[in-house]
């Protein structure tokens, strides 16, 4: 049975940890909240140095290393959680540590592969999360916690770990959606759960024609087999013909505020005032429309823009009046 590195510890992996988590399950509760003091790792995972901690933020930048592309668009998890929500993005974020060599093949040979970084930055929020008590994570329903208080009540046993959340609404709680350990590969499907392998349909593609597989880097292959199963997942029920989460509802409506924090993260989203606008640019798939000054109303104009582009979804900013927390979709 092949293994995973855990800071200095090596994890076996097991049937347990890949999980779907239960929709009536609150796994960021108070019973599993642990306080900093209560959380039990050793000092050796939890003390850095003023220069380690420097290179492992440097690790995370998404700069290019040597054979693999920069990382997918990677927020802290804070304004992750944020852009899921404005977004209708599900949010991935992955605990990694320093020193790890599977939290390494991960960041450089997985998500920073071309296919799996454009299904990351069109359709999902992600975040590496440092295995690391020195950082803070701010939650809706919980505030400031460490990260290690975070790991601590998702069941973290080592790094790289991944989960899935819906967005938030309005916070985590009753929002997960599937916890990966490690990195995706078909030897280790046998030891997946028989729920984490039906959600997935992780046999179908491993049993597929070999030469398919072979045509890129197995790892690469299943996550972005996994991505399109996730991405397609609702809160509402089953995903509507296949489509991604963020395409469900064409339209949705965001405050003057959401705007500033979309534009204070350089998030990759054109800002437009008509259809004309829109036109002007290259194969849009989501706008913003910030209408002012405009004779039709913000509505009026986002459905001629569905209707006359091939844009997927329409942001509306609505001035204050109205967001996201009470946009009819």
């Amino acid at each position: 049975m092949d293994r995973y590195r855990s800071g200095e510890v090596d994890v076996p992996f097991s049937r347990r940890e890949m999980f779907v988590i239960s929709r009536d399950s609150d796994i960021i509760d108070d019973k599993t909240l642990k306080s900093r003091s209560e959380f039990p790792v050793k000092k050796t995972l939890t003390v850095f140095t003023f220069v380690s901690i420097a290179l492992f933020l440097f690790s995370l930048a998404p700069t290019t290393v040597d054979g693999a592309e920069s990382l997918p668009l990677n927020y802290d998890l804070t304004t992750a959680v944020k852009l899921s929500k404005i977004l209708d993005r599900h949010l991935m974020f992955t605990f990694v540590s320093s020193g790890c060599s599977h939290c390494t093949t991960f960041k450089e040979d997985v998500v920073s592969a071309p296919s799996v970084k454009e299904i990351l930055n069109d359709h999902f929020v992600f975040s590496l999360v440092s295995f690391d008590e020195s950082f803070t994570v701010t939650l809706p329903e919980k505030g400031e916690i460490s990260n290690l208080q975070l790991a601590s009540a998702l069941g973290v046993r080592g790094t790289p770990a991944t989960y899935f959340f819906y967005p938030p609404d309005p916070g985590l709680a009753g929002r997960g959606i599937l916890s990966v350990p490690g990195v995706l590969s078909c030897e280790y499907v046998p030891y997946y759960s028989d729920a984490a392998d039906q959600l997935l349909n992780l046999s179908e593609f491993c049993s597929s024609d070999e030469a398919a597989k072979k045509s890129y880097e197995e790892n690469v292959g299943i996550t972005l087999w996994a991505l399109k199963q996730i991405g397609t997942l609702s809160p509402k029920g089953e995903g509507e013909d296949n489509e991604f989460l963020n395409y469900q509802d064409p339209k949705k409506n965001i405050s003057p505020e959401e705007l500033q924090l979309l534009v204070n993260n350089t998030f990759p989203l054109p800002i437009v005032e008509s259809v004309e606008g829109v036109k002007e640019l290259e194969d849009p798939k989501e706008v913003i429309l910030d209408s002012t000054g405009e004779d039709k109303s913000g509505e009026e104009v986002a459905d001629a823009i569905l209707a006359d582009t091939d844009v997927r979804k329409v942001f509306i900013v609505t001035k204050g009046e109205e967001s996201s927390e009470d946009s009819s979709q």
